[in-house]
Parts: C-alpha cells; structure tokens; sequence
C-alpha cells in the first residue's frame, strides 16, 4: 500500500533550531484538531513505499494538505487499547529539519512524560539518496499509561515532506532497559522499517521500484 504525498512543501532555508522544531511540533499537534482549507500549491509526486504488517489494520486517519497521520495495530487491538502499534506522520512544515534532529526532539519530548529515557542510533545516511535517521528508544515508565515503552523511529527527510514512522510497544515498567532487549524482535523491526523506504518516479536521483 503506497503512501503518495499531495503537496509540495516550502522552499528551502536555514535548518530550524531545537526550540523551532519544538514549537513547530506543537502546531502540528493542533493542527489535528483544525484541518487547513488552503488548496495545495501543487501535487506531489513523492510515493512512500509501505505495507503495514500483514493482518494489522488501520484504525485512525487524518490528513491535510500539509500534515498527515495514519495509526495500525494488529487483529483485535484499537486506537486506544494497544499493545503494538505503527504510526506514520508526514510533515510539509518541517522538511528543512535534519532527520537526526527529529528524532532527538522526540526524544526530549519522552523525557517529560517517562520516568527515564535511553535511545541509540541504529542507522544514519542516505536511503535512495534522502537523508534517514533510525533510532532505538526506551522509556521506563511513561506517567500518562503507567507503563513501559519501547520504540524504533525512522525519520526521512524528502524534498516534500518529513516522514516519521514510529514502532511502539507497551511493556511492563522497567528500570534497566537492558533487561528488556529482545534482540530478535529488535532486529525484526529494524527488518521491517528498512524496508520503508522514499521515492519519487519524476526523479531519477529517488527512483521508484518497477510495477509488476
């Protein structure tokens, strides 16, 4: 199932810094409850390539022209009851933001809701030529659900929009979260979003795969 973007993001200027990403974040978090009614600029041709796990549904959406949210768990879990779940944003206000720094200011924003936060960088560099970011996060206890969290978050930066995914599952409170790795499970998701990857078939630089 293909994600196609349909607006084309802002020109390009100087990176924002963590206190902009921030603040920017806030907005687009209100802007969920407040939908644009601004026509689009123009289409975009950017196509994010992904399936969610076999047998999950999609059990929320909201899109407008310049943000887009889409949540999916598996068989017998809700938008509000989960224990696993994916997330896809797609952001055409902050495609000037360096994945990395994406990541990191969700980070910080964990930091004020779990009792403890420890994060690693999986991978950093260029996937079919956009900068990506993936990052490994662990939350001991997160005050608003009384559990534990553990994350994977892949950030890329395309030309039209920033796409961040986010792999959450609700564990137990911990407080050594080495205690809680699940190598096997971590390298299967890591699998997983690597295969999610950006394209765009106007650009020979971030080719799309072939059709069938």
């Amino acid at each position: 199932m293909g994600e196609t973007s349909r607006c084309a993001g802002p020109r390009r200027g100087n990176t924002p810094s963590m206190k902009t990403i921030g603040a920017r974040l806030l907005l687009l978090i209100s802007l969920l409850a407040s939908c644009a009614a601004t026509p689009p600029e123009q289409p975009s041709s950017e196509t994010l390539l992904l399936e969610p796990p076999e047998g999950w549904e999609l059990v929320y959406q909201f899109n407008n022209f310049r943000t887009r949210l889409s949540e999916f768990v598996p068989p017998g879990q809700t938008v509000s009851e989960w224990a696993i779940k994916l997330t896809l944003e797609s952001h055409a206000d902050l495609i000037e933001t360096d994945p990395i720094d994406i990541l990191i200011a969700e980070v910080k924003r964990l930091e004020e809701t779990c009792t403890f936060v420890q994060h690693f960088n999986l991978s950093t560099g260029l996937e079919n030529q956009y900068p990506t970011s993936v990052r490994l996060v662990f939350c001991g206890e997160n005050r608003a659900t009384d559990s534990g969290e553990i994350s994977i978050m892949k950030a890329i930066q395309g030309n039209d929009f920033l796409y961040l995914l986010r792999l959450n599952k609700r564990v137990a409170a911990f407080e050594d979260a080495s205690s809680e790795v699940n190598q096997q499970e971590v390298g299967s998701w890591s699998s997983y979003l690597s295969r999610i990857k950006l394209c765009d078939a106007s650009r020979e630089e971030h080719p799309c795969p072939d059709a069938d």
